[in-house]
């Protein structure tokens, strides 16, 4: 997976990019993720609320949350539970239509 960590009002740290990366190399037991893939976050600082967009880019339908937190790091940890889930839905309606 290709990945695209971009900072608004905020400079993005290799602590920061690598606790993205991290929780985001999880992801790849729900789907063949495969180098084509690209997942763009976007994190960004509004007085003191941080905010995390996620989107990952799949071929068939793109994956997105958006999480809004004092803390950044547990923005990041919930919009990835966000994508979880959502993986996880269109995962099992998948197996349901074969």
């Amino acid at each position: 997976m290709k990945y695209q960590i971009i900072g608004k009002n905020i400079k993005i740290t290799e602590g920061i990019s690598s606790a993205v990366e991290k929780k985001l190399s999880k992801m790849d037991k729900y789907f063949l993720i495969n180098e084509n893939v690209e997942c763009r976050v976007v994190c960004s600082v509004n007085g003191k609320e941080q905010k995390v967009e996620v989107t990952i880019f799949l071929p068939q339908l793109p994956l997105r949350a958006e999480v809004t937190n004092p803390d950044l790091y547990a923005a990041i940890d919930l919009a990835i539970d966000k994508l979880k889930g959502q993986m996880r839905k269109i995962k099992t309606k998948m197996d349901r239509s074969n």
